[in-house]
């Protein structure tokens, strides 16, 4: 037989089994525990999350489905403690070590690897502990573990056991024959610290080495922490399976139902659902259990009912999700165009269930996205694969009398499992790849135990038993640590996908948004030269990524990657400005006005020079992105999240050029209007106006835009539009906060002199334009005596030399087209 002494099948709870599990499952991921960082929408979920900042997050992960991308308030749960354990706070600024994140990841994976035995202890599946070991050493859970965003994998797998377990004592398909009174159904051996010391001391030894190649010291300290959980959890689990003396325990007849048993199943299957109900397949597999091994149960009432308590919610779960997955997250029809009808679908699933099969006996040639094909009803290989899928199953009904129910029910199990990712239902990521490692975690459970009773009964000699365990273990966790390397960094993952799938477009997409912020940090360093290179090198890769998929996206980094070089450009190419508008007017046309788009193309338009278009495209963004339903009721935290605030500023800029060209055309009312909507509240009564949200840095236009609607409403000859005692009742409160603003925005020494300087030139303006010329003459002189000191331009000083004699004259100043102070704010 293929097993030792270290895979012998036990129902016993010994510390060595435990160790074993837990100590595999951390030696096969080593390298992620120390090295690995975020990748792809790691960020959003965690450190960029303004729901696990904000103090009404937590509840309202909870409260509304809208709030997140899916509605697994359990996993953001996890994230919004993590965060609260490390002490900081995701305001999108700074990204945060992922150290902690991964250790917890790779500790549910342990938990549920125990759970996993456990299940099949109550099973008596043979093979049971050589199932588990596979299991977590099997390279192909890398990504279910490395990607922190899959914590929905971990937590639900971990649940939807916990709920299978609950259930199995539930219907006492645990229970063992009567044993003589007293005796102990079973009597764990001594544990041998010589046999499994040299694991743990390995573990150690193996972590003590790879600690010092880290930074990341700040996350170990709550790992004793979660240890303790962890610990506790297992044995809670440990104390229910527990084996007492026989005259101990209740004289229940075998077929008895454990009702107690049943809360904690219903409690365990709620957790799981709102981790991610792509396990609603568990209700059906449980079906399929029971006709395995103790069919008369399926005509009780009470499993019946319990049943139904399980079927119904995950149902409605997974219907529920799937709904989300179309119209929130945007798995729309038009991004899978290769889908003709059903039938199309039909040929993907029959050979999406043969890849997850190949992954799983042959882990080889893993990458994070897979090369895509057409499923075609002309291809003669996809009706071989399909007719194969479903003559599988067909053949082992046949053979059941002779072979058992085992192999029919697990393969049904893992194609019940996989049935969410066949290609029935659009799912987001198979725009990319129709099958992904992730895709198959939860259907894996039932291949690796039926892996584990074909191996088991394999018959080999003791020595060469040992070798085959050995050399199986050591590979899985040497294939688990290669493969982790390519979760290291978000560039390294993108890396590694496009050198084992050259035409995966997303691939190269995610590298140039890489290869762009890291450009950013180098500009802001003042490394010019690298920077450039950098962008060229982005631009490259959006480029090769098109010539693969035409999507909006894509044409959208295409077109803010030209207006950028075009932008800085000793000498730029007018060529850049024509196609990056025409590729970003492709993108919205293609996928309607998304806020990014709006924003990108409001860019474009405001350097061609087109201010009032450019104010459209803006002001577009940002009732888009105010108006949208994620995070719905945490606009505030949006507009002042990182993507918020570069749409609000470049809005700020394009109100400002805007109304310059209107008053500029003699408009001085419609530049008013345009220049007010800051004041606007951006969620009606009882919400902020934008003015007050923002400090008033270099880069935004609130300073500049305030200052000239006060003087365009103070003091413009169009009595239409000039309300003089409006704009001094304005003034005070701008007088207020522009001191604070500006310095908190960063406004150099110099700067804010000149802005003080204007600002008291304005204010002069409006008390002459109240008739309170002592004050103005008073203000006047101030401004006149800070600009000789400032070494203002001649043709400044003199302009407010002229003003002071005009109130001294008892006149106000009045001006036409172009405020006065516009070359000062603007030089």
């Amino acid at each position: 037989m293929f097993r030792t002494p270290l895979t012998a099948d036990s129902d016993k709870w010994t510390l060595s089994s435990v160790l074993l599990i837990v100590g595999l499952c951390f030696l096969s991921y080593l390298f992620v525990l120390f090295e690995a960082q975020w990748i792809w929408d790691d960020p959003d979920y965690v450190w960029r999350n303004p729901l696990l900042a904000h103090e009404g997050g937590l509840a309202a992960i909870w409260r509304d489905a809208a709030n997140t991308p899916q509605y697994y308030p359990v996993v953001h749960t996890s994230f919004w403690l993590e965060l609260r354990a490390l002490g900081m706070e995701a305001d999108g600024t700074d990204s945060l070590p992922a150290g902690l994140f991964h250790f917890n990841n790779v500790l549910i994976f342990a938990l549920t690897a125990l759970m996993f035995w456990r299940v099949l202890a109550q099973l008596a599946v043979p093979g049971r502990m050589l199932a588990v070991l596979l299991f977590c050493v099997h390279p192909v859970n890398v990504e279910s573990v490395a990607w922190v965003t899959e914590r929905k994998n971990m937590l639900s797998g971990l649940f939807a056991l916990c709920a299978v377990w609950g259930f199995l004592r539930f219907v006492r398909l645990d229970a063992r024959e009567p044993r003589a009174e007293g005796d102990l159904v079973e009597t764990p051996p001594p544990f041998s610290m010589g046999a499994w010391g040299g694991l743990i001391g390995g573990l150690v030894l193996a972590a003590v080495a790879f600690f010092p190649l880290t930074g990341q010291v700040e996350w170990m300290a709550g790992i004793p922490f979660v240890c303790l959980g962890a610990a506790a959890f297992a044995g809670g689990i440990a104390w229910f399976d527990r084996k007492r003396p026989r005259e101990e325990q209740p004289a229940h007849p075998p077929t008895s139902l454990r009702w107690g048993a049943l809360a904690g199943v219903l409690a365990f299957w709620v957790l799981g659902l709102l981790s991610k109900t792509v396990i609603a397949f568990v209700p059906p597999a449980l079906i399929l259990i029971l006709w395995w091994k103790r069919p008369g149960l399926l005509m009780r009432p009470g499993v019946l009912l319990a049943l139904f308590l399980l079927l119904i919610p995950g149902a409605l779960a997974g219907l529920h999700t799937a709904w989300l997955e179309k119209y929130q997250v945007g798995a729309d029809d038009k991004f899978f165009p290769e889908f003709d009808g059903l039938a199309d679908r039909i040929m993907l699933a029959g050979t999406v269930v043969w890849v997850y099969l190949k992954h799983l006996v042959l882990p080889i040639e893993q990458m994070f996205f897979y090369p895509k094909w057409d499923p075609e009803v002309g291809s003669w290989w996809q009706w071989l694969l399909l007719i194969s899928a479903v003559a599988l199953p067909v053949t082992l009904l046949i053979k059941s009398k002779k072979w058992g129910r085992g192999p029919l029910v697990a393969v049904l199990i893992f194609g019940g499992a996989l049935f969410p990712v066949m290609g029935f239902t659009n799912v987001y990521p198979m725009r990319f790849s129709w099958v992904a490692d992730h895709f198959q975690y939860h259907a894996n459970f039932a291949m690796f135990a039926l892996l584990g009773a074909l191996l088991a009964r394999v018959k080999l000699p003791a020595g060469a038993a040992r070798a085959a365990m050995g050399g199986l273990l050591v590979g899985g966790i040497a294939l688990s640590n290669v493969h982790g390397f390519a979760f290291e960094n978000a560039s390294v993952l993108w890396q590694r996908t496009l050198a084992s799938n050259p035409e995966c477009w997303i691939a190269y997409q995610n590298l140039g948004a890489e290869k762009n912020s890291e450009a950013r940090e180098l500009r802001t360093a003042g490394n010019i030269p690298a920077a450039e290179k950098l962008e060229e090198e982005a631009l490259a890769l959006f480029q090769k990524a098109l010539s693969f998929e035409r999507d909006p996206n894509l044409l959208t980094s295409i077109a803010y990657a030209k207006l950028g070089r075009y932008r800085n450009a000793r000498n730029p190419n007018p060529q850049d400005l024509i196609e990056a508008e025409a590729g970003i007017r492709e993108a919205i046309n293609e996928w309607g006005s998304i806020s990014r788009m709006q924003a990108v193309l409001g860019d474009v338009l405001y350097t061609k020079g087109d201010y009032a278009g450019a104010y459209e495209s803006y002001d577009t963004a940002l009732v888009g992105m105010l108006n949208e339903g994620y995070l719905a009721e945490f606009t505030q935290e949006k507009l002042l999240s990182q993507t918020g605030r570069g749409v609000t500023s470049k809005w700020s800029t394009g109100i400002f050029e805007h109304g310059k060209q209107l008053l500029a055309k003699g408009r001085a009312a419609e530049a008013l209007a345009i220049w007010q909507r800051p004041h606007e509240r951006w969620g009606g009564e009882g919400t902020m106006r934008y003015l007050d949200l923002y400090s008033w840095a270099p880069t935004d236009r609130w300073f500049e835009t305030e200052l000239f609607r006060l003087w365009t409403l103070g003091a413009h000859r169009d009595a239409r539009a000039r309300k003089p005692q409006q704009a001094l009742a304005d003034f005070e409160w701008f007088e207020q906060q522009f001191r604070s603003r500006l310095q908190a925005g960063g406004i150099t020494p110099d700067r804010f002199a000149r802005f003080e300087l204007v600002v008291i030139d304005l204010k002069a303006a409006l008390m002459a334009g109240v008739g309170r010329f002592r004050e103005a003459i008073d203000l006047s002189g101030m401004a006149l005596q800070r600009a000789r000191e400032l070494n203002a331009p001649p043709a400044f000083v003199q302009q407010l030399a002229e003003r002071n004699q005009r109130y001294r004259q008892k006149a106000p100043f009045l001006f036409d087209q172009r405020v006065p102070i516009e070359w000062l704010i603007t030089e």
